[in-house]
């Protein structure tokens, strides 16, 4: 029996939305990571921050992905049975660009001025470190645009093949901002191999009221 036209049409409709979202967050990506790249040679801007002694500061874990409660018997989470001090992780490539990480609104977050986040990671590939396209990104988002972009490219960190990697990125955190902007924390896998993550960590710290 084939499938009725409205269901068909709907699912159809469900494709198309999902591939047009996917276009767009893939075009913003680009276009944060393209903006930074141009300001960075510009010289107009640092290659990193570095948050550095956190004494007086108050630390809270905003979100861990360890993905061992996925499962890894069902092909379509891209969880493996293998992981860093664990049985499991994700498996990034082609089909599985973004990772999970952090996604929360200034008006859930209320960071206090001065607060910063740390990202702390790690990852695993094989064959070439030149061929390790992924980046470790944190960014705020106005209204679907991406501003003040920050992150890591992994195949310029000092990386080893065929072993666990900590990786990790400071980020000042912005102010003021809107309530509606969202700061995101995640993972952007662009290359034709693949890796694996785990252990995906995000903290606050913020300043300790006097």
């Amino acid at each position: 029996m084939s499938p009725h036209p409205l269901h068909r049409n709907n699912i159809i409709a469900l494709l198309t939305g999902l591939l047009l979202l996917g276009l767009f967050i893939a075009f913003n990506e680009y276009a944060g990571w393209n903006d930074l790249r141009k300001k960075r040679e510009a010289g107009n801007i640092p290659v990193s921050e570095r948050l550095g002694d956190t004494t007086g500061f108050v630390a809270k874990r905003l979100a861990f992905h360890d993905f061992e409660a996925g499962n890894a018997a069902d092909t379509s989470t891209h969880i493996v049975a293998t992981g860093y001090n664990s049985g499991k992780s994700l498996r990034m490539n082609s089909f599985v660009n973004f990772s999970p990480g952090l996604w929360i609104r200034f008006s859930d977050l209320k960071p206090a001025p001065g607060s910063w986040l740390r990202v702390r990671a790690m990852v695993w590939y094989s064959g070439s470190h030149a061929g390790l396209k992924c980046n470790l990104v944190t960014t705020c988002n106005r209204d679907g645009i991406n501003y003040k972009y920050q992150s890591v490219a992994l195949d310029r960190e000092p990386l080893t093949p065929d072993r666990w990697n900590a990786v990790s990125l400071d980020y000042r955190i912005p102010d003021p901002a809107a309530p509606r902007d969202v700061v995101q924390v995640y993972f952007w896998y662009y290359g034709g191999g693949w890796m694996l993550a785990d252990n995906i960590a995000v903290t606050l710290f913020e300043k300790q009221h006097e």
